[in-house]
């Protein structure tokens, strides 16, 4: 009995200092021997029983419904079990008692899980983050060990401690089934790729591609050039509109040319992968997120640049009137018409 109301006044007195040093965005995780210790900055939304604010008498009377679903909110799993909640608490940030501001739009939260056996093999689940789009910046530490982890929309769902190789895997998956489920990206390779033939062509685009969207996602990642998604998207859907437009207008383009163009296009969809890279959140080093994601688009990409040139010599063999020109014409055609579509669109609707 002793045990639990020391760990209770701990909670507590954790909780107060918590609710004036916990910013919004923010959290923190703690595990020990027999759990972890979770405090997080939960915006109000994310909440079933309020809006997007809350003031002092409001948060008095939906506080006990608040905490009562705060264990969903933050799922701490060890070796896929779920722990027993011991301390769940939802507090209006510290400024309120300073009388700054009479609502707010987060809450500080304190969550104690435990489990039959030390933790390990921990995973957290946030759930209301793909609700609201807020992201947010965890930290986590395990006697000496220590990491910090970006939570996002896209992003909700991570496992601790995992080590630097089973990161990098994961980087190479999402950059593979980033490009893999990119059309924007896909229809420009395909419409680069109908216009030539050979393998000195097809090397010479490729790489061209490659390097230049290397270049521009390792700059958007470290930070030296943004590129804001309202332009960056715009300007991928345009190099679509002028690769065809290049396909379509007859006359000779020498390979030089050609790879110099597709290298300008490289650089802009490399600003795209950015975008996407700093989205998907995660942990690590931002060299070994960008080596993995970089990785994985590349594999991606000569996955789909592969299965193109199979379907373009099957189709031929297959469909004699199907020549190398009528097909490059007929795609061009399409992807131009689908590029005009995706631009109008992005200018009417701008990303955010």
């Amino acid at each position: 009995m002793r045990r639990w109301l020391l760990l209770l006044a701990f909670a507590l007195l954790c909780g107060r200092a918590a609710a004036h040093l916990m910013p919004q965005g923010q959290g923190a995780v703690k595990f020990d021997d027999a759990g972890a210790f979770a405090m997080v900055a939960v915006p109000v939304r994310a909440f079933a029983v309020a809006g997007d604010r809350i003031g002092p008498a409001e948060h008095a009377r939906l506080r006990a419904q608040m905490e009562q679903q705060l264990p969903s909110l933050i799922e701490l799993r060890s070796d896929g079990q779920a722990g027993r909640v011991l301390v769940s608490q939802a507090m209006l940030p510290g400024k309120h008692e300073l009388g700054e501001r009479t609502d707010s739009d987060y809450v500080v939260t304190m969550l104690r899980v435990v489990w039959d056996t030390p933790p390990r093999d921990v995973t957290l689940a946030m759930p209301w983050l793909e609700r609201t789009g807020a992201p947010l910046m965890l930290q986590a530490q395990r006697g000496n060990e220590t990491e910090a982890v970006l939570l996002t929309a896209h992003y909700s769902q991570h496992r601790f401690f995992e080590g630097s190789v089973a990161t990098l895997l994961r980087f190479v998956g999402m950059g593979a089934e980033h490009i893999l489920l990119g059309a924007d990206h896909l229809i420009f390779l395909l419409t680069v790729l109908v216009v030539g033939a050979g393998w000195r062509y097809w090397a010479a685009v490729v790489t061209s591609f490659t390097v230049a969207h290397s270049v521009t996602l390792t700059l958007g990642v470290l930070g030296w050039v943004t590129v804001p998604a309202s332009i960056a998207e715009p300007m991928i859907a345009a190099s679509i509109v002028l690769m065809a437009w290049i396909n379509l207008r007859g006359g000779e383009v020498r390979l030089a040319q050609r790879s110099a163009i597709v290298f300008a296009c490289g650089l802009v969809h490399g600003l795209g992968f950015a975008r996407a890279l700093g989205e998907l959140g995660g942990t690590g080093s931002k060299w070994l997120q960008l080596a993995g994601f970089n990785l994985g688009v590349e594999v991606g990409q000569l996955m789909f640049v592969a299965a193109a040139l199979l379907a373009l010599a099957l189709l031929r063999r297959a469909v004699p009137m199907f020549t190398q020109p009528r097909i490059a014409r007929a795609t061009s055609w399409s992807a131009a018409g689908l590029g005009v579509l995706l631009l109008a669109t992005l200018l009417v609707l701008p990303p955010a």
